[in-house]
């Protein structure tokens, strides 16, 4: 029996924030799609540690709940879509890349981009943004 499902982080999780409405990339096959997660890079001086961390750490377990994925982690660091090759060669399909930074007003924002890794191409681009005490919401908004 296949499943369908929808294979973008733009479609699973940040349409509802992004336009209120899901846009689908669909891909039917059967099984679970294998998705590479690049570290999320740290941009600025003003992060503070145990923000950075439950935004991390709620990002990772939502997306491990949905089941969606096989996830695979500790590959190579992902800044465009030219390093997404080294993920292709350990088993990812597709990759999740992104930058978390803080504001000297205490605002967080993640920008996120999910690329095809046989095509190295872009998919999808996102951004979003909350308050420091916000950081699991802000997680849960992207994984959601």
């Amino acid at each position: 029996m296949k499943k369908k499902f929808s294979l973008s982080l733009l479609a699973i999780f940040m349409a509802p924030v992004l336009f209120g409405a899901p846009i689908d990339v669909k891909i039917e096959r059967s099984g679970k799609s294998n998705l590479g997660l690049s570290p999320i890079q740290q941009q600025g001086k003003n992060i503070e540690t145990s923000s950075f961390q439950s935004f991390q750490d709620t990002f990772v377990a939502d997306l491990q709940y949905s089941r969606i994925f096989n996830l695979i982690q500790n590959g190579p660091i992902v800044k465009s879509r030219n390093d997404v090759g080294g993920w292709q060669k350990i088993g990812a399909e597709f990759v999740a890349a992104g930058n978390y930074s803080q504001s000297a007003k205490g605002i967080i924002e993640f920008k996120g981009q999910l690329y095809d890794a046989a095509a190295k191409k872009e998919l999808v681009s996102l951004s979003s943004e909350k308050t420091v005490s916000s950081s699991r919401a802000l997680a849960h908004d992207i994984a959601n």
